[in-house]
């Protein structure tokens, strides 16, 4: 009876570790929500869509009706300026900032202002992150000051604790999303 016992136990021990190590285990440890969506938009403004999912993590945590002490919304934190702005480039139409709830406009806009960060910093996607965290002035400054060379090596130069953070952890989410989900 022992040895059957621990046959069992042996054997559910080795399901629990191979189970584990399978990509599908870590998909419902780290999940994306809205993934259809996500991967759709950033493929209309060719952008990764790993990047975009890992911004939406960290920015929302998924939650589209979130907004912050600073008036950002929904999933992309968009500030109803930029938004706006986004909506005006790309002709997109909403009557209240509230529809920035709504995360296909959400996305759609925060992954075109992705984009357009993207072009402004030659594809130097740390300035991408950093720009989007804290101003696309702020890193301009940075940059033309010299304190921040814009890379992730010297992520320590950043002046900002919550930029360097933010950079730090939208990287985190990146690796993990683009390991487990490709």
């Amino acid at each position: 009876m022992r040895v059957v016992r621990k046959r069992w136990w042996l054997l559910l021990l080795i399901l629990l570790i191979l189970f584990i190590n399978t990509d599908k285990f870590w998909q419902t440890i780290y999940p994306i929500q809205y993934k259809s969506l996500i991967w759709d938009i950033s493929e209309e403004f060719q952008q990764d869509p790993f990047l975009i999912a890992a911004i939406i993590k960290v920015e929302s945590q998924y939650d589209k009706r979130r907004v912050s002490k600073k008036g950002a919304i929904g999933l992309m934190q968009l500030m109803p300026a930029t938004a706006q702005w986004g909506a005006e480039i790309n002709n997109i139409t909403y009557t209240d900032i509230e529809e920035l709830a709504r995360p296909d406009l959400n996305i759609r806009i925060g992954t075109w202002y992705v984009q357009y960060l993207h072009k402004k910093y030659n594809e130097r996607t740390p300035l991408v992150v950093a720009s989007y965290n804290s101003g696309p002035t702020r890193v301009d400054n940075w940059l033309k000051d010299q304190v921040w060379d814009g890379t992730l090596d010297n992520i320590d130069q950043v002046p900002f604790g919550e930029t360097r953070h933010y950079l730090q952890r939208i990287q985190h989410f990146y690796d993990i999303y683009k390991r487990i989900y490709q």
